[in-house]
């Protein structure tokens, strides 16, 4: 396990993610977050563990099964009542809380928080190398999100701007770089979201920020 991941897996507990318990039909059980549900698997991210876990529905309890079709109906319900938003949208990255407030506002959008020191932290280049700038983020990100980064690479800079903003620090704190945070469009915290590379792909990254969305 690198560094990267050990970090971003304290500050993903920091954050205490309430997870299910799952029931297997040979009487194993796990604790996990429903992700995302397909026509005949579900993709559970298990606790304290970095991958995502896709399990056949028809592999767990009855239940399990009929939570899970609640939990169908409702996400569906709540994709269906989002705001329209135009779909020749393209998400770009602002640098100022009340620009990425309003605009989460006019399309009733979240706002993903990204801290990120690129001039030094080799992870935050890695990191937009490997998630920021893939077409697959990118494409998710026009439709679901506003873009919202917080670059703290001039440390004399950054200070200003935590002192500028000390509401939106205290309740997303600068826990390591680069560290992500799903905001609602008031800006109030939903929850971290990190990208686990290599176990995670952008798809499960995306599933995260969904839960999130959500909850």
């Amino acid at each position: 396990m690198n560094k990267m991941t050990m970090v971003l897996i304290s500050c993903l507990l920091a954050v205490g993610v309430q997870a299910r318990t799952w029931t297997k039909t040979d009487g194993s059980t796990l604790e996990g977050d429903l992700f995302s549900i397909q026509e005949k698997s579900v993709r559970i991210k298990v606790v304290k563990q970095d991958p995502v876990e896709v399990i056949k529905i028809k592999q767990l309890s009855a239940e399990d099964q009929a939570y899970i079709a609640k939990q169908k109906k409702e996400r569906a319900e709540k994709k269906e009542s989002r705001a329209d938003v135009p779909k020749d949208r393209t998400a770009k990255w602002v640098t100022d809380v009340e620009t990425a407030k309003a605009e989460a506002k006019e399309y009733q959008l979240p706002i993903l928080l990204l801290y990120t020191a690129p001039a030094w932290c080799g992870y935050c280049r890695d990191l937009d190398e490997q998630l920021i700038t893939q077409d697959e983020f990118q494409a998710y990100a026009n439709q679901n999100l506003v873009l919202f980064l917080v670059d703290l690479s001039d440390r004399d800079a950054g200070k200003e701007w935590e002192a500028n903003n000390t509401a939106l620090v205290e309740a997303c704190p600068i826990k390591g770089f680069p560290h992500t945070y799903l905001l609602s469009p008031d800006a109030k915290n939903l929850g971290s979201v990190q990208y686990y590379e290599p176990t995670w792909s952008i798809q499960d990254y995306i599933d995260k920020i969904e839960f999130l969305r959500m909850k």
